[in-house]
Formats: C-alpha cells, structure tokens, sequence
C-alpha cells in the first residue's frame, strides 16, 4: 500500500469516520450497551431507535449532555438516519 492509497483510505473510509466522529463515546458506549450487554447481534430499526431514545433519555436523567456540544438536540429519528448514511 502507498501513501496516496492509504490517504484515501484514512479519508474515505467508514469505519475510520466512526472512529474519528466528535460523538464517537456516544457511539461506543451506545453500540456497547445495545450488542454486547444485550447480547444481541441484529435489531429491527425500531427496536434501535427505541433504545437509542432511552439512551439518551438516560443520559439526560443523568445530567449528560457534552455529546451535544452546543448543536440543537435532534430527534432520535434524525440522529439514526445521520449515522446511517
């Protein structure tokens, strides 16, 4: 692999995007709860934006909210659909 291939690579890549995405503790500690405490590998969509939305509400009961970092809250319906594209 060249350097150009591995720039592309590093810029183009989902994973990596993942990895790099300001909401990424978010993300992790989401996925975490939601298939391995689970223990589950597949979810029907509304199932996910179910838990998704009890996450957050959790995390707001628990008076965290930097993963916002001063954008507008969102619905779990948009945040979903962002991390899907």
């Amino acid at each position: 692999m060249n350097y150009e291939k591995a720039l592309s690579f590093y810029k183009n890549d989902k994973t990596l995007q993942l990895l790099r995405a300001e909401h990424f503790p978010l993300l992790v500690a989401f996925f975490h709860l939601a298939f391995k405490q689970q223990d589950k590998i597949s979810y029907m969509q509304s199932e996910l934006q179910s838990l998704l939305g009890d996450y957050i509400y959790g995390l707001q009961r628990q008076g965290i909210d930097d993963y916002t970092n001063g954008f507008p809250t969102i619905t779990v319906n948009e945040k979903y659909a962002e991390y899907c594209r």
